[in-house]
């Protein structure tokens, strides 16, 4: 079990990178929902749902790649370096022919009376691209707590100027007139952005000293090889990002005339937000995950390491979801006013689907180990194309809610797709038999805690409580899922 307590304890440091700064972060929703109308908070979910995509695009599966090559080639600096100023030359250039285009742009995508907001957030994209390389360096030379420590203090800045431009300006210095020394102060959505831009402007300011002080070195040969492995891991990481996030876009373009499509999108995007600590829990694996898998030497049993680490994330898994089902009687009034409860109906099925992610990432290693990533492309294809089809279908009778159901159909069969395409390839013996049997006690126990509550609030919680602790007990009593830390 050490590699389990090997892979737990580096997850642990990269969780500050990862959780901290999301929680950070969506603290923030109360603040924004309570200040804007759900409208406006539907344009921001819009405008960071293209910003996802942006950043899939512009990295096209560099920092991947940057791990598999630093690991197969002596010179690392040789890597860095190509991978590094391959990246700025396209971002620049990408910004270059948006700037020209921006008002085209600003058409298709429906902003074109805010065109200021598109210029900050191609602006935000921008910098976090820059931002890739140095910070994929700091995994493979595993100074987990100086990128923990860059990535806290760049949200910290955004929290901070955020509730200087939401909170502290308008209620302690704005004067009788509506003005801040002087100047008309709006209360208005382009404060977040500009908080986010100020926020990745300080990062990339921290990671000068990676940047400015390694020694560079371009191969034309190893790009060309890199693009080989890395492009396919853009267009899986594109197509899983359009399973994850299209159905905003989709919702946009295909509810009913009569329907208000930007505040669904809000309603949506802030009860999406509830799966937080599933979406945590999965980045802060995947950040140590990558550099644990593909530092390992040869000779280990990897296909047992594989299987060993699958099981307990799962397990670790299904206490989160269970956790938040748990505590949702509390948890709605973090989301905002009552305006936007009716999108809470999503938790258990969106949960499940978050909890699916990574599980499917889990899946995933088979190819990336083995070079054989065209097959990402392969799964994450029929994926996209399911989840496009299910959403068209779903959109206009059920609106968020079919999103919902349509991201966790997707992602099962993308499971069971790589599953049995990484058994034609790879022998990983799964723990199937316990996967599935607490997997099913504890979709069991989600159905009780959401859909049959106590009518009174404190005992509904106890009873979630109490369900969740017979839960984590029967898992440590079968499965020593913590206790494998403590022995030694």
């Amino acid at each position: 079990m050490n590699h389990i307590k090997n892979l737990g304890s580096q997850s642990l440091v990269y969780g500050l990178s990862s959780i901290v700064p999301r929680f950070l972060n969506y603290l923030l929703t109360p603040l924004f929902n309570y200040n804007f109308p759900v409208f406006e908070i539907g344009q921001v979910t819009l405008l960071y749902t293209y910003v996802v995509f942006l950043n899939i695009i512009l990295t096209y599966g560099m920092e991947t790649g940057f791990f598999y090559f630093s690991k197969k080639e002596s010179n690392n600096s040789v890597v860095f370096g190509t991978s590094f100023l391959s990246l700025v030359f396209s971002t620049l250039l990408f910004l270059i022919v948006s700037f020209i285009f921006i008002k085209q742009v600003a058409v298709v995508i429906d902003f074109k009376e805010n065109l200021r907001y598109i210029v900050w957030f191609l602006l935000i994209v921008s910098l976090d691209t820059f931002s890739a390389i140095p910070f994929a360096r700091l995994r493979f030379l595993n100074k987990a707590l100086k990128f923990a420590s860059i990535k806290i203090i760049g949200v910290l800045v955004s929290v901070i100027f955020n509730l200087i431009f939401i909170w502290v300006i308008p209620k302690f210095f704005l004067s009788s007139d509506g003005t801040f020394f002087g100047f008309h102060y709006k209360l208005d959505i382009e404060l977040i952005f500009i908080a986010n831009f100020i926020s990745s402007a300080v990062v990339l300011v921290l990671l000068a000293p990676i940047i400015f002080t390694s020694k560079y070195s371009f191969d034309k040969h190893l790009l060309k090889k890199m693009f080989i492995y890395s492009l396919p891991l853009m267009v899986a990481g594109l197509a899983g990002t359009i399973n994850d996030l299209s159905d905003r876009l989709l919702l946009q373009y295909f509810l009913p005339k009569h329907v208000n499509a930007i505040r669904e999108i809000g309603i949506y995007g802030s009860s999406a937000k509830l799966a937080v600590l599933m979406t945590l829990f999965i980045q802060m694996f995947r950040f140590a995950a990558e550099p644990f898998f593909f530092n390992q030497k040869k000779g280990t049993d990897q296909n047992f390491i594989l299987a060993d680490v699958s099981k307990y994330f799962i397990y670790y898994g299904l206490i989160i979801f269970l956790g938040v089902l748990a505590f949702m009687d509390l948890l709605k009034y973090y989301v905002g006013p009552s305006a936007y409860w009716p999108g809470l109906r999503i938790i258990p099925a969106y949960m499940f689907s978050k909890l699916c992610v990574g599980i499917y990432f889990n899946l995933s290693f088979w190819y990336k180990l083995s070079g054989r990533t065209y097959y990402g492309i392969v799964i994450t294809g029929i994926g996209t194309l399911l989840s496009i089809i299910l959403n068209i279908i779903f959109i206009p009778h059920f609106s968020y809610i079919g999103c919902a159901y349509v991201n966790l159909i997707t992602y099962l069969t993308m499971i069971i797709i790589s599953f049995y395409l990484g058994k034609k390839y790879v022998d990983i013996k799964y723990d199937l038999k316990n996967i599935f049997k607490f997997t099913g006690i504890g979709v069991i126990i989600a159905i009780v805690m959401f859909y049959m509550p106590l009518h009174h609030i404190s005992l509904n919680i106890f009873k979630n409580l109490l369900l969740l602790g017979v839960f984590v007990l029967y898992l440590e009593k079968s499965e020593k899922i913590f206790s494998l830390f403590i022995k030694k």
